[in-house]
Formats: structure tokens, C-alpha cells, sequence
């Protein structure tokens, strides 16, 4: 840690830095993008009564769109495959559904787009 930032931090009590950091948190920072999107730019949805919701409480859009297509939960095995490659693109016709990883992994190797698949496990 720069030396600076220590010596701030340590001249500041916990309630300073706290309302500090809240200033530059969520919407008041000059990165938010609406925190609707996962780093691999997935789009997401906060739904905490979902049974396969993250601890956050949020669950993948294209797994919901999915869900409503089939008229139940997915299961823990089954991947949800964007056919063409464009993570926030979750209209129904652009979802298949595979019921295992091995599946999903076989289907790019089938069309030679396992480099891309590697770079987002």
C-alpha cells in the first residue's frame, strides 16, 4: 500500500472512512454500469427468492429466461448456451440448453470455439 494512503487511513476514524467510501460507492462512481452486469458481462437480476440465487441474492437473466421457457428450475447441471456468443443477448430464441458441462464443452468443440469458451470458465 502507498505510504500516503496508510497515514491517511490511519489518521481517519472508521466512521470517516466509511462515509468516505460511500461517495464513491454504486451509482456515485465513475465505473457503475448499472449493476446489472457480471464481469464476464453477463446480465443480472436480483431475485433473493430464487433456490439457486448467488449469496448476493442475484441469479443470471438467461437462466431465468430459460426457466420460464421450460416452466421449471433448472437444474445444477444444466448450461445455458448463448448461440451467438453475445452474453446479454437472452431472447429466448438465442438460449439452448444443455444438460451438462460435458455437453456444452462438446458443442464448441464441435465448432471450434473452445479457445473462446476457455476464456470464460
Amino acid at each position: 500500500m502507498p505510504k500516503g494512503v496508510y497515514v491517511r487511513m490511519k489518521h481517519q476514524s472508521a466512521e470517516t472512512r466509511r462515509k468516505r467510501g460511500l461517495k464513491v460507492s454504486g451509482e456515485n462512481n465513475g465505473n457503475w454500469k448499472g449493476g446489472r452486469y457480471s464481469a464476464r458481462g453477463y446480465i443480472r437480476v436480483l431475485c433473493p427468492i430464487h433456490p439457486f440465487s448467488k449469496a448476493d441474492g442475484y441469479i443470471y437473466e438467461h437462466h431465468l429466461v430459460m426457466e420460464e421457457q421450460l416452466g421449471r428450475y433448472l437444474t445444477p447441471k444444466e448450461v445455458v448456451h448463448h448461440i451467438n456468443n453475445i452474453h446479454d443477448d437472452n431472447r429466448p430464441e438465442n438460449l439452448k440448453l444443455f444438460s451438462t458441462t460435458a455437453n456444452h464443452t462438446k458443442h464448441h468443440h464441435t465448432l471450434g470455439t473452445f479457445d473462446m469458451l476457455k476464456k470464460h470458465l
